[in-house]
């Protein structure tokens, strides 16, 4: 099992910012990725996200980076939070979450479901907003230090 650290990181990121694309449409799959990724609808991301690369032409690599972000380990705590928000967004019901998780969805799956989407939609445009303006910012800036390394690297070998 591969471990998440920081030089798998490393060469996630590597493999995105050195994808053929522009660094727009990168960002862009990616930020859309990541909104599908926290969205309520878990086990249908993977499908949402394909979905996406077919109908709006988006890059398939970057799409699944962003899609997979949030997964079984992460999702309990991606949706209390998108949860919590949501309920300070909407002012619902305050629910005894000392409650089994099955006795607080058979009496409150109303109030759960709309304050998760409440926050999702909420949190979630304003994560990928950012996510998109870091992640273009930072493939420019990676690319352009990269050209000009090469450009010196040929200037200094004729």
């Amino acid at each position: 099992m591969k471990h998440l650290d920081y030089a798998h990181f490393k060469q996630s990121f590597l493999h995105l910012v050195t994808l053929d694309d522009t660094s727009a449409r990168l960002a862009l799959s990616f930020a859309v990725g990541l909104f599908i990724s926290l969205s309520p609808l878990f086990g249908a991301h993977t499908i949402i996200g394909f979905a996406c690369v077919i109908l709006f032409k988006m890059n398939l690599p970057a799409m699944m980076l962003g899609v997979w972000i949030n997964g079984p380990i992460s999702a309990p705590f991606v949706y209390a939070g998108l949860y919590y928000f949501g309920r300070l967004i909407f002012a619902g019901k305050v629910i005894d979450v000392a409650l089994p998780w099955t006795q607080i969805l058979a009496t409150h799956f109303e109030d759960v479901v709309i304050q998760v989407t409440i926050g999702w939609l909420s949190l979630g445009v304003a994560i990928c907003l950012l996510s998109y303006g870091l992640l273009k910012m930072t493939i420019d800036a990676f690319r352009l230090k990269r050209h000009r390394r090469t450009e010196s690297g040929s200037q200094a070998n004729p």
